[in-house]
């Protein structure tokens, strides 16, 4: 179509309006026309020019240029609103274009308003569109009817005389490809963006992950110099917040290896005293630790770092205890100079020094109030003092000489001290002489109240420790097991159980209740005659001990133990171990022809099982938990009733030999390995099928988890898959140097674990066969290897005394538990992975705590929330 005019339009509008006219102008001035639609040749490309008078106007008279510029136009744009009807300019506008006789070629654009409105207010038509005849009237284009996309392409169709529908549907179309292309430059650009961010993050990682990895090296050399709370510390620093969803902070098995080391070893070692350390004491808030030495020195320790804060010199000989006063701001120690010291805490400077003892003070303590202080000397009295003034409030004499130690009660009413081989208790305000406690055989070394005041606990060099009730005098228990003379004996803070220190080399703590042995915590710092223990005390909060060795003070840590409980009652080697199902039980089977049945929690036995007349060599649950099957070398396999203990049946076997056997998941059937792999009916104990393909025969068989197929292991040195069903091998697996002792499918039941006598340990790839990786690090034969619950790690036994824990991805060690004096024969989890059982040859069983990675993080951070490292710290360790 030829264009007669020069422009293609002339918006008319109030200045109100317009920024809807500059709009529009914008928008029609950009619109492409399609080249041909509806056959149409004489379409222009674009429509353009588009006149709008502020910015077009040429300068000259306004009415000229204005009737000018309206003559040049094909068509007149009125954007009508009510402010433009009101508008005279617009209104002349319009009635030219009308006067020219170009009515047809007006296009109303309503923005707001009615047309033909009732209310004057609300009229958008200018007057002269109004005045127009009926045949003539004009219908707008409504914006807010349409929509302005819709409107502007509405007012291209009507000036080229177009089918708005087919207009519109291609606008949509082109704009919808223009959004799908802009769409795709900022996805692109984003790739872009998002990749060099990847590449940043994939490299800061990286160097996060080294750095984890150096530290937990670094952290393993402070655990060999025991500073295993210092490695805990740092290690903080490289492990994620949140273990499960590492975002932060990377994952790396080394740094959770090295946690679990320092976590576990329960000792930290306070060097520096310069020679043995006679006594040792917790602050009230358990954050410092005080000393007192050989070398007449008192030294004052960081509980938590194990680093030495200061020392107090002023004694002129060997000084014997050294004690805070109850606030904690104040410490008093006893010399054999004679004196008794007092010393500021915050300062180290000497407060006072008393005097008054004729011969060597072997101990000094304050009063629960901290008025006081009572003090024991080999001049063979028990003094009282003002611990303000340093005066002499009274003196308690004892009948013989060598007043070794001295205490307060809790209330601070009774004043208790030894004398040789007896305790003598008075009245510390009238110094009455209320009882004496007899019963040792040789000097009574040190004396302690319990908390509630109701139990004395006392150390004596006879190698016992006693508790007395403090009321009547009466022996209540008589505390044995150490060797050598005890030194010392204190109570833990809620009162079940009493710390002691020997000569024996021994720390040992006791339950009160029942005078039974929990723990024994060996000095494997020195040797010979100088690993005595001088002292032992709990910390406030009772989680951990500190005792005092020779130039040595080492602080165990109660609560950490890795082991749980040790099981004694098998008088042989214990050939397997196993959880029950649910957790609660442990079943055991031992040289010694029984299979046991343990309480997993006390570690108590429930009962015996006895039958079998020569070894057991294995035993499990049922997957109810209600049944045992146990395998003998008398020839026989026995089901029996987990609750009562007695025997169900005896599964007939046509062969003699057996190793072990194992529960098919839904309880009906036995997999017996022997001669060969024997199944039975569990509940008619008859043979239903073999499954033969050996010279020796297995050793070792277990059902995968859907019940369908059949592991063994066997000293043909290979490990064998089989169609449970249909009896058919599936695949062999070759790889093993020597017999291979079980294998055990994973959890999911796409991977296999084996433990051999190579002293190795492999995983398979059920689908393919084929091996996924070698385990080394056991120095003997492996005796046992299998899946955590979760299938995350593996927990193996070995003939070199340990069990270790792997990552089962990596193949990686991530924890050692030592403790068994012989070879272990057996491992395995607890059903919800966080103990482990393990079984030895000289009938030991043990349990072992194996705690959620989470947990340990998140356990550690609350308990040193409060001592972060100092910025020293992080640049000797290299974590700035």
């Amino acid at each position: 179509m030829k264009n007669e005019k020069k422009y293609y339009a002339f918006i008319s509008y109030k200045r109100e309006d317009e920024k809807m006219a500059v709009w529009l102008q914008s928008k029609l001035e950009h619109y492409k026309l399609p080249s041909n639609m509806n056959g149409r040749t004489d379409l222009p490309k674009e429509i353009r020019p588009i006149f709008r008078d502020q910015s077009d106007l040429a300068a000259g008279v306004l009415a000229d240029e204005i009737q000018k510029a309206l003559e040049a136009s094909r068509y007149l744009i009125v954007i009508c609103s009510p402010r433009a009807a009101k508008s005279p300019w617009v209104g002349k506008e319009v009635q030219s274009f009308i006067d020219m006789g170009r009515t047809d070629r007006i296009i109303p654009f309503i923005i707001g308003g009615t047309a033909h409105a009732q209310d004057p207010m609300d009229e958008c038509f200018p007057s002269a569109l109004l005045s127009l005849p009926p045949e003539q009237e004009l219908i707008g284009i409504n914006i807010d009817e349409m929509g302005r996309d819709a409107a502007a392409v509405k007012v291209v169709a009507r000036m080229f005389d177009l089918k708005f529908d087919a207009l519109w549907q291609r606008y949509e179309r082109e704009l919808g490809e223009k959004r799908k292309r802009k769409h795709t430059a900022i996805v692109g650009a984003f790739i872009v963006i998002l990749g060099a961010f990847a590449l940043m993050f994939k490299q800061w990682w990286h160097i996060k992950e080294n750095q984890a990895r150096f530290v937990a090296e670094k952290a393993n050399s402070l655990v060999k110099e025991d500073s295993p709370i210092t490695a805990q510390r740092i290690l903080l620093e490289v492990l994620p917040k949140n273990n499960n969803y590492p975002i932060n902070r990377p994952y790396t098995v080394e740094a959770e290896a090295a946690f679990r080391k320092a976590i576990s070893h329960q000792r930290t070692a306070l060097k520096g005293i310069g020679t043995y350390a006679l006594s040792i004491a917790f602050s009230p808030n358990g954050k410092q630790i005080v000393s007192a030495s050989g070398d007449n020195t008192v030294r004052i320790w960081d509980a938590l770092t194990g680093n030495e804060i200061r020392t107090l010199e002023g004694h002129a000989d060997i000084v014997r205890t050294a004690v805070f006063s109850p606030d904690g701001k104040r410490i008093v120690s006893a010399s054999h100079d004679n004196t008794i010291k007092i010393w500021d805490v915050l300062t180290g400077k000497l407060i006072r020094t008393i005097e008054g003892h004729t011969s060597n003070v072997n101990a000094a303590s304050f009063s629960p109030d901290g008025k006081w202080i009572v003090s024991a000397s080999n001049d063979g009295t028990v003094r009282i003092w003002d611990a303000l003034k340093g005066e002499e409030i009274r003196t308690l004499k004892c009948p013989d000489f060598f007043v070794t130690s001295t205490a307060f009660s809790p209330d601070g009413k009774w004043v208790m001290a030894s004398n040789d081989q007896i305790v003598i208790i008075w009245d510390a305000f009238t110094g009455n002489e209320i009882r004496t406690l007899r019963g040792h055989t040789r000097y009574v070394n040190t004396v302690a109240f319990s908390p509630n005041g109701k139990w004395i606990a006392t150390a004596s060099a006879d190698s016992t420790v006693r508790i007395w009730d403090a009321f009547t005098g009466n022996e209540i228990r008589t505390l044995r097991g150490h060797t050598s003379g005890v030194n010392s004996a204190s109570f833990s803070p809620d009162g079940k159980w009493i710390v002691s220190a020997s000569y024996d080399g021994t720390v040992r703590v006791w339950d009160t209740l029942t005078s039974d042995g929990i723990i024994t915590l060996e000095n494997k710092h020195t040797k010979d005659s100088l690993n005595y223990v001088y002292c032992a005390a709990f910390s406030p909060n009772g989680e951990q001990i500190v005792a005092s060795c020779y130039k040595t003070v080492i602080i165990w840590d109660v609560l950490k133990r890795d082991e749980v409980h040790t099981l004694k009652e098998h008088t042989r080697c214990v050939n397997s171990v196993v959880f029950s199902p649910d957790g609660k039980w442990i079943a055991s089977a031992s040289d010694d022809s029984t299979v046991r049945i343990w309480d997993a929690f006390t570690g108590n036995e429930i009962r015996t099982l006895k039958g079998h007349t020569d070894v057991v060599k294995y035993a499990s649950f049922s997957y109810d938990g209600k049944q045992i099957v146990s395998v003998s070398w008398d020839d026989t396999v026995r089901i029996w009733d987990v609750f009562t203990g007695k025997l169900i049946r005896i599964l007939e076997r046509p062969s003699t030999v057996a190793n072990s056997a194992a529960f098919s998941p839904n309880g009906e059937k036995v997999a017996v390995a022997g001669l060969w792999i024997e199944i039975f009916d569990a509940l008619t104990g008859k043979q239903t099928q073999t499954l033969e393909g050996y010279g020796l025969g297995p050793e070792f068989a277990a059902y995968s988890p859907d019940g369908k197929q059949i592991v063994s292991a066997s000293p043909d040195k290979i490990v064998s898959i089989w169609d449970a069903l249909a009896g058919n091998e599936i695949w062999t697996l070759k790889g093993h140097a020597d017999i291979v002792r079980t294998a055990v499918f994973s959890p999911d039941g796409k991977r296999i674990v084996s433990a051999s006598h190579d002293n190795t340990i492999k995983i398979w790839d059920v689908l393919t066969g084929k091996l996924i990786r070698t385990i080394e690090g056991h120095t003997s034969n492996v005796n046992a290897a299998s899946f955590s619950p979760d299938g995350k790690w593996i927990v193996s036994a070995s003939n070199d005394g340990t069990v270790r824990i792997w990552d089962a991805l990596k193949g990686e060690e991530i924890q050692t538990f030592e403790g068994h004096t012989g070879n272990v024969t057996y491992a395995a989890f607890s059903p919800d992975g966080r103990h482990i059982v393990s079984a030895s040859s000289n009938g030991e069983i043990k349990v072992w705590d194996f705690p959620p990675f989470q947990d340990l993080i998140d356990q550690t951070r609350e308990r040193f929330k409060d001592r972060p490292l100092t910025p020293e710290e992080r640049h000797q360790y290299y974590l700035e």
